[in-house]
């Protein structure tokens, strides 16, 4: 499946793009002249102030679109060069539009402590509540205007620019392996889909061809990656936060205690994934199980799923917990809100962008017909029926914080395995299916933590001692997966440099922690629907429907979960030990039959 995105824009050409740009252009430039200077005294009505922050959500959604439109077309082909040139110039676009904007924020953070709580407080912005308490509450970290407006100009030819270069990189990179007596050019997608291949000389072969192309692009990532670095060093410093996580915790209202109580807590339970490994390697039937037989399957006839199947799949699996995301599930498949093929020229991986609240979200995956991939769509379908729960909570609040952002797409995850673990008719199916999840959650949970854990390495070092070389970061990255892996994986040379092609890096700075926090936590909200049954949807349908509307803690706490717990997290842990217990178990039975 292609996606269809004539629910933006039409085509490329589509006249009604350059019209909109012209005509949010002269909206911002009236909003500004008619209220800059008006809103920082607080003297204003409730209607008035309705008015004003409604017509500013207003133009502020409107003026991503463009850009969104072109991102989207980029991601599912970043060779087309006129793409790729119409996605840089909306995004300046963006930016020239959204400048005009900067003062409304600004000025809403000066206004008096007595006075914002009448804004707080009023019946008439309920809807603005939590966004105009979060403004308020973080205002010491704002500059000037003036500053402001320089920082986001300077973005498109700084750190927007960088992550561009690095997408452009690695999806048009061609990765040259020998298979089967055959060379083939691979994509990143392609190459990394070689991992789960259940010949050891084809993984090995992929594995070090996969390697081979990294280094080719090292010089360039390396300097990618120390120039956004520094970025975040300087913006750090220019708003005064205390520690580089910092900017992270305070856009997603996440507590630094809880953060690193759970990454602790993480890091303290490694020997969970060495007893998962040891256990896969004697399955494997291995003296020693390398990096690239991770992802080996543990039964030589693989099962493949086509896409068709894939869809029948995930929504009989909803449909079981709720026809309400079922039925919103349904929509994706029927109205191609999803890109699914893998090609040429494609970004790696998955994601779910969010447009809208008045567009729905749409969906890429490089879907290769392995039970993983359903898994995936699962999971980048949970997080489209997140945003569509809650886009009544208008475009300031529909986004969730991070904290809570995995909470549909993993509990769509376990909606899946649940359902085939319920079709599974022997013990060994079981078996590989219990285990196929364990790998799911170590890369969530344990590799997530990994990559956060070298993230805080890595710029608190470009920090401290300046920019750093290829074998800084392949140093620190292959010590961190060495602690989460201990001896059951033998990590080669070839390991190092596999930092290089995470995007998360780029992207969005210790967004990775997000993974492990959504992951445990919706252990958690599982265990509760398997002990509630029925009368959990609403509960569960509720939490998603609130967006970022109020705090993570309180959307928790509302329903009986207190993040602050080191007892709530453990809980969590100890469901994945168990689950290790039961593959165990399932093992032992098979080898006796």
């Amino acid at each position: 499946m292609n996606w269809d995105l004539s629910d933006i824009y039409r085509s490329i050409d589509d006249k009604k793009i350059p019209s909109d740009v012209k005509r949010l252009k002269k909206q911002v430039l009236a909003f500004e002249k008619k209220y800059k200077g008006k809103v920082e005294s607080g003297n204003l009505s409730d209607s008035l102030f309705l008015n004003i922050i409604s017509e500013y959500e207003n133009i502020l959604m409107n003026a991503q679109k463009p850009y969104i439109y072109f991102n989207l077309l980029f991601c599912a082909d970043s060779t087309n060069a006129k793409v790729a040139s119409l996605m840089q110039k909306m995004e300046e676009e963006y930016v020239s539009i959204t400048k005009h904007l900067l003062f409304f924020d600004l000025e809403l953070a000066k206004i008096p402590d007595q006075k914002i709580g009448k804004f707080i407080r009023s019946k008439k912005l309920k809807k603005y509540f939590h966004h105009i308490k979060h403004i308020h509450e973080n205002k010491k970290y704002n500059l000037s205007e003036l500053e402001e407006k320089i920082i986001q100009e300077m973005t498109t030819v700084g750190r927007s620019a960088f992550t561009r270069l690095f997408d452009q990189i690695h999806s048009k990179k061609q990765y040259q392996a020998k298979i089967s007596g055959k060379n083939k050019s691979l994509n990143q997608s392609e190459i990394i889909s070689l991992l789960h291949n259940p010949k050891r000389d084809v993984r090995k072969a992929g594995a070090e061809a996969f390697t081979e192309g990294l280094k080719s692009e090292i010089f360039y990532n390396t300097f990618i990656y120390n120039t956004l670095l520094n970025d975040s060093k300087v913006a750090d410093s220019l708003r005064k936060y205390a520690y580089p996580e910092q900017s992270r915790h305070i856009a997603e209202e996440t507590d630094r205690k809880v953060v690193d109580m759970l990454s602790n807590l993480i890091s303290e339970k490694y020997g969970i994934v060495s007893r998962y490994y040891s256990l896969k390697r004697k399955a494997l039937k291995l003296e020693k199980l390398y990096d690239h037989d991770r992802y080996a399957p543990l039964s030589q006839k693989s099962r493949l799923v086509n896409f068709k199947e894939a869809e029948k799949i995930v929504l009989e699996s909803f449909s079981e917990f709720s026809e309400t995301m079922a039925d919103i599930a349904r929509k994706f498949f029927e109205n191609k809100w999803i890109d699914a093929k893998m090609k040429k020229g494609k970004r790696g991986g998955a994601f779910c962008m969010y447009v809208s609240p008045d567009i729905h979200p749409y969906i890429l995956t490089n879907y290769s017909g392995s039970l993983r991939d359903v898994m995936t769509l699962a999971h980048e379908i949970g997080h489209g029926i997140h945003a569509i729960l809650a886009k009544d909570r208008g475009f300031l609040s529909f986004s969730s914080s991070l904290a809570l952002a995995e909470t549909a797409s993993v509990f769509g995850e376990m909606l899946v395995f649940n359902k085939e673990m319920q079709k599974a008719k022997t013990d060994k199916e079981k078996f590989l299916l219990l285990a196929g999840k364990i790998e799911d959650i170590i890369a969530t949970v344990f590799r997530q933590n990994c990559m956060y854990l070298f993230e805080k390495d890595v710029h608190k070092k470009r920090r401290e001692e300046g920019e750093l070389t290829e074998e800084n970061f392949n140093e620190i990255w292959q010590k961190r997966n060495k602690e989460m892996f201990g001896k059951s994986v033998e990590l080669t040379e070839n390991y190092k440099v596999w930092w290089s092609y995470i995007s998360h890096f780029m992207h969005s700075p210790f967004y990775v922690y997000t993974y492990s926090f959504g992951e445990l936590l919706t252990l958690a909200l599982y265990k509760m629907y398997k002990k509630e049954g029925k009368s959990f949807e609403k509960k569960y349908l509720n939490i998603l429907s609130k967006g970022s509307s109020e705090s993570p803690e309180k959307i928790l706490k509302d329903i009986g979960v207190d993040i602050n717990k080191k007892e709530f997290w453990k809980n969590g842990l100890l469901m994945i030990e168990d689950m290790v217990l039961e593959a165990e178990r399932l093992y032992k039975k098979i080898q006796k039959l």
